[in-house]
């Protein structure tokens, strides 16, 4: 991802979520100026919001200098997790490489002397056996996860209808 190209878009968060952050700053790749605002999409994997995941298309306003989330114009499809490793060390990345053999893309970063993964399931994986990976490893003690937002289509739903 070049970065020049992207916009960083500020997200509000819950003020009592266990992270402690009142906001986190996502990139999103411009799509279409409307007026005096725009729609993005948003390019990286949150790593904390509960309201987006990787490919979603959002209205930004442009508000006190920031550019901040509006609402979501279209969701891309993809479903996002995060891993927390309490006391990582340093096989994490050989661990979570199981999940890019699925399809599924992470991005990282060092949290309360932790290590916190982003995890992108896109629209093609199955989410199910994701989420069977995901607790077998905070059954078996490797980890820590939690949903941030999932946007596949599970068992029993059906796709929105246009009419």
């Amino acid at each position: 991802m070049n970065n020049k190209d992207m916009i960083q878009v500020r997200l509000k968060l819950e003020d009592d979520s266990w992270h402690g952050a009142g906001s986190e700053g996502i990139w999103a790749k411009l799509i279409k100026p409307v007026a005096d605002k725009a729609i993005v999409e948003v390019s990286n994997i949150p790593f904390f919001s509960t309201a987006l995941s990787f490919g979603d298309k959002i209205l930004i306003a442009f508000t006190n200098n920031e550019v901040v989330f509006e609402s979501v114009v279209e969701r891309g499809g993809h479903s996002t997790y995060r891993i927390f490793f309490q006391n990582p060390n340093g096989d994490e990345v050989k661990t979570l490489l199981r999940f890019n053999e699925l399809g599924c893309d992470w991005e990282s970063a060092s949290f309360n002397g932790g290590k916190l993964f982003a995890l992108d399931v896109p629209p093609h994986v199955n989410i199910y056996d994701i989420y069977e990976m995901l607790e077998s490893g905070e059954k078996q003690g490797v980890w820590m996860f939690e949903e941030g937002f999932v946007g596949h289509l599970l068992d029993g739903d059906r796709a929105p209808s246009i009419m």
